[in-house]
């Protein structure tokens, strides 16, 4: 599987194909979406995005609807988390490695996991929502975000970190979208 996609590029494609079968191309939200449907092509996959994002990437294969965790394939869980945009998307696998799109990230400023509020385009106040109705079932060690730091820890410690997020985000409020505040 390919979570997200880079610029398309034939020689990088080759690579990917060269480490084995890729089945499956899953988009974490829109603005990781522009290259994933040459990709999958490319591969012979199945490409996946939410239906609250559907509209960049209308030709995808699979759509996640509403909320519920949904299974892509064994040991691979498709987790909504509207917030960054209506339809991101969290990914986990072997309840071990946490493909986090923009919704979350680790931050070598804070050492903590963070979310990027300043450049949160659809809503902050659900993306708290998110996190809420989401953060006591999540566990993984390996946080590997679309933007900043990946890091491991400890299952336990990342969940503890998670319900630390969790409880900061909800008392987050709107504001314009700032990449100039943005610090990784």
């Amino acid at each position: 599987m390919m979570v997200n996609t880079p610029r398309w590029s034939s020689a990088l494609a080759t690579r990917y194909e060269e480490l084995g079968r890729v089945t499956d191309v899953l988009l974490t939200h829109r603005d990781h979406a522009a290259h994933g449907r040459r990709y999958a092509d490319r591969f012979g996959a199945r490409l996946w995005i939410h239906e609250g994002d559907l509209d960049a990437a209308p030709d995808a294969d699979r759509i996640i609807r509403g909320t519920a965790p949904a299974q892509i394939a064994p040991g691979v869980v498709a987790h909504p988390l509207p917030g960054h945009t209506k339809g991101s998307v969290l990914y986990l696998a072997d309840d071990r490695y946490c493909f986090s799109g923009d919704s979350l990230y680790w931050s070598r400023t804070t050492a903590d996991l963070e979310v990027a509020e300043s450049v949160t385009w659809y809503s902050i106040r659900e993306l708290g929502a998110s996190l809420a109705r989401t953060a006591d079932r999540l566990r993984w060690e390996w946080l590997l975000p679309g933007h900043g730091d990946r890091q491991r820890l400890p299952a336990p410690e990342m969940a503890r970190r998670l319900r630390g997020l969790t409880a900061r985000v909800r008392e987050l409020r709107p504001r314009p979208v700032d990449f100039t505040a943005m610090r990784y």
